[in-house]
């Protein structure tokens, strides 16, 4: 089984999605980024763009532990919009597996009933959106085998909290630290 499906659709946000891969790769977790698009290039909301490691018609989510699913608009409310996702989260919640997203990723979250009111957060406003009320204004939200997180700024908050969860509170602190994330905190945080 692999450790996380990272899930990509045209006009991602590139921080929230290639930090989580970046991270979690340095971190050892197996991952696939799977496009949704007809091919594996899939561009981000920047322009760049990435080759996925396979397509939503080849996966099967039962081989996978955990699923992230980033922001940027339009991508956030395309993946909103697939119903493979849907089926996924929802098999998620009801077995356990982590479910991670950030700034507008919540909307995938929000139709399939996975988020909890009050025990959720996303991009400020974006809440508006979403059927499920009570966004918290945090960066990151723990709720049982759901994170959810505010947006760009948090990307590296919501990855560490996610290889914590992988791969342990150890290889999360040799990855801050690798990072150089430790040193961006103790200087930054006077």
């Amino acid at each position: 089984m692999k450790d996380l499906a990272v899930i990509l659709a045209n006009d991602f946000e590139d921080i929230e999605a290639l930090t989580m891969v970046d991270f979690c790769r340095r971190a050892g977790v197996d991952l696939d980024m799977i496009s949704i698009e007809e091919g594996l290039e899939v561009r981000s909301a920047h322009q760049v763009r990435v080759l996925a490691d396979k397509l939503l018609k080849d996966t099967n989510f039962d081989d996978y532990g955990a699923i992230f699913i980033p922001g940027g608009l339009p991508g956030a409310e395309t993946i909103r919009d697939r119903d493979e996702i849907i089926y996924a989260l929802d098999d998620f919640k009801k077995e356990g597996k982590l479910i991670a997203s950030i700034c507008a990723g919540p909307a995938a979250l929000d139709r399939a009933r996975v988020l909890t009111e009050g025990k959720f957060t996303c991009f400020p406003g974006y809440e508006g959106k979403l059927k499920t009320q009570g966004r918290l204004d945090e960066v990151v939200v723990e709720d049982g085998n759901v994170i959810t997180a505010l947006g760009p700024a948090a990307a590296l908050e919501l990855a560490f909290t996610v290889i914590e969860r992988l791969r342990g509170e150890k290889v999360r602190k040799d990855i801050e630290d690798e990072t150089q994330y430790t040193r961006l905190l103790k200087d930054y945080k006077k």
